[in-house]
């Protein structure tokens, strides 16, 4: 089986707030952007994502090449994923359509640093892709449990991402930060996130907030968020809630609902 070394001039040291929970999350990513049957498993101490793609080709591993998913985040994230692997010397290999990859770490003596490795194999697979990962379980389960499409919550209002999980911030059914808030959001503008989807443009994240609250047209949640918002300052509780701290203009065509709810 011929097989070949490429020297990626990516170093250990890029992303270095980056972990296995973030390598694994933006493979997942990248499975549920095919929008094909998808397979999670864990066993003997690999977690395996495969899905039924027709195959990653080799240009997607050159940096600026690629798909730019709806999750997956910036055309980046499987460069990124198989740096950490291999930074953190987890055992791992993406088989895709006609070859393989395996990530390692390698002193370059043309940079003379050490660097990213990827060593290509031929294999005879037909469709889809599988990626082999050296984790825990719990490893696997936890990043898994980031995206809503795999770990759901109860929507409250489709047409505005509001869903029943208080505090939590998704954007793209990905999630994102946990914050004060009567309900838990899923937000589908990407510009709310960076690329470690860590942090949110606060500024952003308040205008989108108070957008969804000027188009709440569902008397049952605005009944269910006034009575949060009253019942704790009643409490005399010191943090308040995001949906306080912003200011929006209820839409001419949702005033009556708001006046039936008070």
């Amino acid at each position: 089986m011929p097989t070949s070394v490429v020297e990626y001039p990516l170093s250990p040291k890029y992303i270095p707030s980056w972990t296995i929970t973030e390598a694994l999350r933006e493979l997942i990513a990248n499975a549920l952007d095919t929008k094909t049957r998808l397979k999670f498993r864990w066993a003997d101490g690999y977690g395996y994502i495969t899905d039924h793609a027709p195959g990653i080709p080799k240009s997607y591993w050159v940096l600026g090449e690629g798909a730019h998913g709806v999750i997956g985040q910036f055309g980046e994230g499987l460069k990124l994923a198989v740096l950490v692997l291999a930074r953190e010397s987890r055992d791992a290999c993406v088989e895709t359509v006609g070859y393989s990859v395996r990530p390692s770490l390698c002193h370059s003596t043309t940079f003379d640093t050490n660097l990213l490795a990827l060593e290509y194999s031929d294999n005879s697979r037909l469709l889809g892709t599988e990626v082999k990962i050296q984790c825990s379980e719990d490893e696997f389960v936890h990043a898994q449990a980031l995206f809503l499409k795999l770990v759901p919550f109860p929507v409250l209002h489709k047409g505005l991402g509001i869903i029943d999980a208080p505090g939590q911030v998704y954007v793209n059914g990905v999630f994102v930060q946990s914050m004060n808030s009567v309900w838990g959001y899923n937000i589908k503008d990407k510009s709310l996130s960076n690329r470690d989807r860590s942090i949110l443009n606060n500024r952003l994240l308040s205008d989108t907030i108070a957008k969804i609250l000027s188009d709440l047209n569902k008397v049952s949640l605005i009944i269910q968020l006034l009575t949060t918002v009253v019942n704790d300052r009643d409490a005399s509780n010191a943090s308040r809630y995001q949906e306080e701290q912003v200011y929006f203009r209820i839409r001419s065509i949702n005033q009556r609902l708001w006046k039936r709810a008070f």
